[in-house]
């Protein structure tokens, strides 16, 4: 963090940081490690407060010289800078020569860089008054809906653009847009921009040649490509990126197929996407295990360009004396590198087998991702994972299962297979087999001065008093330049290393952590986020203890048939029949764990006696006894003490449009008896009934939005607290309402529990999220609960407007069910609906959820301000006259809302 500082703080305070960190690292000469000068450390507050409060205000920064350093008023500091300086590189675009189209799209993009969207958007909607107004406007709500990667919205502000304004402003967000959606209309307008390549920047020719590389338009490719290579003047990243596709797009003849010799993929991890191509080493020590697994045999004898089977034949002199198979089959194998993210790209003989393991995450320039593999190979899937949902297109959920049983590297991976259908089942990791061509460390010499390694973890992480630590990666540019046959020896020599200088290893890195434990070197594993997706079944491996021998060995001899009935010249057909057979019984350990019963969380909340405390709260106000149950809208409303001056305003929505009466129910916190008997006074005709959970908790919410508060969670009671109503509807209240809430309330459920829009996300990656705040053993039993309960995979859905089917809920036990999911997971109100129905559910029309940030709300019944940004904050928000306008309707019918009491203002 003090790095990003740095760009933006003054010569002083960049020469005060330095003392500082130097003292407190121990390294300035004559200074004890920890210590700082009273001196230094006055610099360093004032000047790094006074960079502050000229960012922040006196507010934040009210006396100078600091205390002392704050990492959270440092963190604001930056976000601060960078938003200063993307605001004021407008008037630096106009300076240095640009006309306002180009600087205004160029400064939506440097304040999207600094994650400000709200921010981005209303520049965007402001820029419609100026020149070129409409175009530009809407070119720069464009570039904000592909940062929400909200492409489909995008296209709709794209394709009302001309061909030549996107060409020369938005190439390359329009290209991928379009090749994402696929439509003959979007493909047709991403050909376009590409046919005539000598009207694109250098900065889109260089971009665009390896987007329509993998989208299959090679002969386009090519065209653009040639451009590219005329261009002068390139930064580091383009001249990487273009040499990068000119390794694609004129690749080295195929190796031709010699008779008698087994074709097998060793993979590689360069790309079209360069920047994606690998820069860890770690990918290359994965590579190292499996070719280590292949030395095992030693009668086969292989072969491969560029030193790769040279380097294999090696490592057969270096396998363990007990680990060599001297009776398998003798063999030729032609060994070839394959891409992992783009195998397609490759030249490959027919009949190429290859073991498929390792992450596959990251989808060839966001377009898509390199699965299924290319048509030649024949995989076998062991310590596979998947780390996107994504990936699971149906074409590739065909494909595995055609290729399967997988096994996986985690239960994370095996549970997402499962639940989409595919038998799965666990090996754990391919680096834990890596020791088979290195020496026991007793073998090795060592180094006298050993040291502790921290590898890509913060030093304040190591501790030790015997030894120096050295700080590490296994991250880096070198990496991703590096061929096949030189990255499997990078791997080699960091590995070599551990074993001889480093007394013991503290680590972030899986690809750390496990080979260092197969090599017997001591480890403590300390990822970043514990619970994540990469990591269950995998903690406290330790060299000799039992799940990590049997982790290692069950690879082992699961290779050795696998790879033998290759060796003797197995067919597709016979190889895959002994692949099933090996592993039936796991597929069927891996479903009755899949499937066993969730833990049990009911006595985690009281839910009884909470609703049995709202109900006694209940505080109803105006015309109850005139209601005619079968002729009322039930609306259901939640604010606290925060939100209470929006509330009105939404209310004044509804109750104006509503040709139904509406009675309304409010889940209300630490509202005052002025506010109650203002508000009904303000609405005399309409029955309201206020429900206090003051004091009501529901445990730690991890996974609370940072804009909302803990109020939206007291809808999930409703079904229990408003036990006599046959169905309710809830209404966000950062809406309002244009349409008619009676014809809402009573929608045709078709015997769903609840009606809601559908969201754009997955509700798959819901569940892989919550995990990442959870420990470890508690994130993967939420995942597999939510893998068994939905199906693979859902649409997640928008709860700002729901129509609850009470009755339903109710006969479903669901406040009991399912709201302690809240403790026990961390989850929000949106997420615990979300394990209840899944997609199961009734698809509400979108227009009465109308998104203003990602849509037209033209002819909506419900406009919803959903996300950061709403129209009663400074700023333009789309559509935020809706709300002024009934914000000032209301305030000329009923006045202001009055100021909180005293004791709650307290």
């Amino acid at each position: 963090m003090r790095n990003e500082f740095r760009k933006y703080a003054p010569a002083p305070l960049k020469a005060a940081a330095r003392k500082a960190r130097s003292r407190l690292a121990g390294q300035e000469p004559g200074a004890p490690a920890g210590t700082v000068s009273p001196l230094e450390d006055e610099r360093f507050g004032t000047w790094f407060g006074r960079v502050a409060w000229n960012l922040l205000g006196e507010e934040r920064v009210p006396e100078l010289p600091l205390a002392g350093f704050d990492p959270k008023l440092a963190n604001d500091t930056v976000a601060a800078a960078k938003a200063a300086a993307a605001a004021a590189s407008y008037v630096d675009r106009i300076a240095s020569g640009d006309d306002t189209t180009t600087a205004a799209i160029g400064t939506i993009r440097a304040i999207l860089a600094t994650r400000r969207r709200p921010v981005a958007r209303s520049f965007a909607a402001g820029l419609a008054n100026g020149p070129d107004g409409e175009r530009v406007s809407r070119a720069g709500f464009a570039l904000c809906l592909i940062a929400m990667e909200r492409r489909t919205s995008a296209w709709e502000q794209l394709k009302e653009l001309d061909a030549p304004f996107l060409a020369q402003h938005l190439p390359v967000e329009t290209v991928d847009t379009a090749l994402v959606l696929g439509t003959p209309e979007a493909l047709e307008l991403a050909l376009h921009i590409g046919d005539d390549p000598t009207a694109l920047s250098t900065e889109a020719v260089v971009a665009l040649a390896g987007r329509y590389l993998i989208a299959g338009h090679v002969d386009l490719a090519r065209k653009v490509q040639a451009e590219a290579l005329t261009r002068t003047g390139l930064d580091e990243a383009s001249e990487h990126q273009r040499a990068n596709v000119t390794r694609w797009l004129e690749p080295a003849p195929a190796v031709e197929p010699v008779e008698g010799r087994i074709n097998f993929g060793v993979f590689d991890y360069y790309q079209p996407d360069f920047p994606f191509a690998s820069g860890n080493v770690g990918d290359y020590v994965q590579t190292l295990a499996m070719m280590g697994n292949l030395a095992r045999f030693q009668d086969v004898t292989y072969h491969g360009a560029d030193g790769l089977g040279e380097l294999t034949n090696q490592l057969q002199s270096r396998v363990r004396t007990e680990l060599k198979i001297t009776d398998g089959p003798s063999a030729e194998v032609e060994l070839h590198p394959v891409s992992r993210d783009y195998s397609e790209g490759d030249n490959l003989p027919e009949n190429t087998w290859l073991l498929a393991f390792g992450w596959h995450m990251h989808p060839l320039f966001k377009i898509r991702h390199g699965m299924p593999y290319h048509q030649n190979l024949n995989p076998i899937f062991v310590a596979f994972h998947i780390n996107r949902p994504a990936l699971l297109t149906p074409e590739t959920i065909e494909y595995l299962k055609a290729h399967g049983p997988i096994g996986c590297r985690d239960w994370t991976t095996v549970y997402l297979l499962l639940s989409a259908g595919v038998d799965a089942f666990f090996t754990g990791c391919l680096t834990t087999t890596v020791n088979a061509v290195f020496k026991d460390r007793d073998q090795v010499e060592q180094d006298p001065d050993q040291v502790i390694a921290a590898i890509d973890v913060p030093l304040r992480k190591v501790k030790s008093r015997e030894r120096p630590i050295e700080q590490i990666s296994q991250v880096g540019m070198e990496y991703r330049h590096l061929d096949l046959v030189g990255g499997v020896k990078a791997a080699d020599d960091l590995l070599q290393t551990y074993l001889r200088r480093y007394a013991r290893i503290v680590t972030s890195r899986l690809h750390s952590y496990l080979p260092a434990t197969s090599l017997g070197v001591e480890v403590n594993f300390k990822p970043h986020v514990p619970g994540d997706v990469r990591f269950d079944g995998l903690y406290g491996m330790q060299p000799t203890n039992e799940p990590f021998v049997e982790m290692r060995d069950g690879i082992r001899a699961l290779l050795k048939e696998t790879f033998g009935k290759v060796f003797a010249g197995g067919t597709k057909e016979e190889v895959y029949a002994l692949w099933a057979e090996l592993n039936a019984a796991k597929v069927a350990e891996a479903k009755a764990r899949f499937n066993a019963p969730a833990t049990d969380i009911s006595h985690l909340i009281d839910t009884a006696s909470l609703v049995a405390q709202v109900k006694a709260s209940a505080d109803a106000y105006g015309p109850h006894d005139t209601v005619d149950a079968a002729n009322v809208a039930d609306i259901a409303l939640s604010t606290d003490e925060n939100f209470r001056h929006l509330l009105p305003v939404t209310l004044e929505s509804i109750v104006t449009n509503s040709s139904t009466p509406v009675r309304v129910w409010i889940t209300a916190r630490n509202l005052d008896a002025s506010y109650r008997k203002w508000l009904s006074a303000a609405f005399p005709q309409v029955p309201i009934t206020f429900l206090d959970y003051t004091g009501i908790t529901y445990g730690v919410i991890g996974r609370m939005i940072e804009h909302i508060t803990v109020a939206t969670m007291d809808r999930l009671l409703l079904p229990e607290v408003l036990s006599d109503l046959p169905r309710v509807t809830y209404i966000d209240i950062d809406t309002v309402t244009l349409g008619d809430a009676g014809e809402l309330a009573a929608t045709d459920l078709k015997g769903f529990p609840l009606g809601a829009r559908t969201s754009v996300y997955s509700g798959a990656e819901i569940w892989r999220a919550a995990g990442n705040k959870l420990k470890p053993t508690v994130a993967a039993e939420l995942r597999r609960t939510m893998s068994v309960a939905h199906p693979f995979d859902f649409a997640s859905l928008n709860a700002g407007v729901l129509v609850l089917d009470l009755e339903r809920m109710r006969a479903d036990n669901f406040v009991e069910r399912f709201v302690p999911m809240a403790p026990a997971y961390g989850l929000n109100d949106q997420d615990v609906l979300e394990a209840y129905v899944g997609g199961e559910r009734f698809e509400l029309d979108p227009r009465w959820n109308a998104l203003p940030v990602i849509e037209s709300v033209d002819g909506a019944g419900i406009v919803h301000y959903a996300g950061a940004g709403k129209p009663w904050e400074p700023g333009i928000v789309p559509s935020g006259a809706l709300w002024r306008e009934y914000s000032a309707r209301l305030a000329e019918r009923a006045g202001e809302v009055p100021p909180l009491e005293a004791s709650l203002d307290a």
